[in-house]
């Protein structure tokens, strides 16, 4: 019996690869990241004008990129979504504006940008996610400094070490959603002179903002959503409860504003009624009502 386990042994060991060593597995890895996968993506990225390079573990933008037919080699892109999510980017590629004029969608979250190029003439884009970099408000004032990016309707900046809402965002006429969540926003919420005239909703959760300036309706004349959840905010001014089109307001996690001391606010009957009557066509039309009071239940 000992002979024969020695035999079966000595058999198995004569079947393994004389290069294997610990650890190695004898199957062959299946990389759907590798360099063939992204080239294959590239190509028929040229004709759908559609290409994610999702988690691809990528330090700098691919060659084949500016090398494919219809995606470079000076030749203006069709490519209209760009996906750059969740990789180790420390840059997007210069001239970016020039080489994807078509370009409707960019999404570079969960890299390390710590520099942008110029932005400021993708005429075409609708939305843009830089979320989760290492981006400054001076390095996005920068990028969309000389052009107009008249399309954008949302823009997602947040987790990064911005310090103050870019001034960059008032330049937008068609921005819709803007969020600066978890960006080291402190003070007074505030965004210099310009108007966001289009603006409908303003997340800016788990910064350290304590308060809002009285003009905010006249700086966003049509927000209907302002999420201000796990922040400073002691109190809200009347004239933001009042403002005509404000019906969502999100303040969970403020600790020192309760219930109680909102339902006594100057203006909070005209704003609660407000969004009793959102709230009514939102049950009528199926949707499931907020029943708290702006979360602070």
């Amino acid at each position: 019996l000992t002979q024969l386990r020695t035999d079966r042994n000595s058999n198995n060991a004569a079947r393994q690869p004389s290069s294997l060593t610990m650890g190695q597995s004898t199957s062959k890895p299946k990389n759907k990241a590798g360099p063939s996968v992204v080239r294959a993506k590239i190509e028929r990225a040229a004709k759908t004008g559609i290409l994610s390079l999702a988690e691809h573990n990528l330090a700098e933008m691919p060659d084949a990129l500016m090398q494919a037919k219809g995606l470079g080699g000076g030749a203006p892109s069709k490519l209209k979504t760009l996906d750059l999510s969740s990789n180790r980017l420390a840059a997007l590629p210069p001239g970016l504006s020039v080489q994807y004029p078509n370009l409707k969608t960019l999404k570079a979250p969960r890299n390390r940008l710590e520099r942008l190029p110029s932005l400021g003439s993708l005429e075409a884009a609708t939305a843009i996610d830089l979320s989760e970099n290492a981006l400054s408000a001076r390095v996005v004032d920068q990028a969309f400094s000389g052009g107009s990016s008249v399309a954008l309707t949302s823009l997602v900046l947040r987790r990064n070490p911005l310090g103050a809402v870019p001034r960059a965002v008032t330049s937008f006429p068609s921005l819709r959603t803007l969020d600066l969540s978890a960006c080291g926003l402190s003070g007074t919420l505030e965004w210099g002179d310009g108007i966001l005239a289009a603006l409908l909703e303003l997340i800016v959760d788990d910064n350290a903002i304590d308060a809002l300036p009285d003009t905010l309706p006249a700086r966003a004349p049509r927000l209907k959503r302002l999420s201000l959840e796990r922040n400073r905010v002691t109190s809200i001014p009347a004239a933001v409860l009042e403002s005509p089109t404000l019906d969502r307001l999100d303040l969970k996690g403020n600790p020192g504003l309760t219930k109680a001391a909102f339902l006594q606010l100057p203006g909070v009957e005209a704003f609660l009624d407000r969004r009793q009557k959102t709230r009514s066509k939102d049950i009528a039309g199926g949707a499931l009502g907020d029943l708290g009071v702006c979360g602070l239940d």
